[in-house]
């Protein structure tokens, strides 16, 4: 977690290098799959808390409500894959 304290370089106004972005990337990964179910889950449902508070806040401030992207097709087909293994 020392890690999370520090500034990257590209959160400190400079840019990595694509490959050191992808070791980053696998860190962070890496510390995701060490968590329990739980604090996935709790990750997760703070995402969506956040989400709604700033949903909230941008209708509030007088704003249009955020508009959806749609997903990428890559991804539409990933869900595809899996949901028809699982039947």
């Amino acid at each position: 977690m020392q890690q999370q304290d520090k500034l990257s370089s590209s959160e400190a106004g400079g840019f990595l290098p694509p490959c050191e972005l992808r070791g980053q990337q696998k860190q962070r990964l890496a510390r995701i799959r060490k968590l329990s179910l739980a604090e996935r889950s709790e990750m997760v449902l703070s995402a969506c808390r956040t989400a709604s508070l700033i949903e909230q806040s941008r209708l509030a401030g007088g704003l249009a409500p955020a508009q959806q992207a749609p997903w990428p097709v890559s991804v539409l087909a990933l869900l595809k894959r899996h949901a028809s293994n699982a039947q």
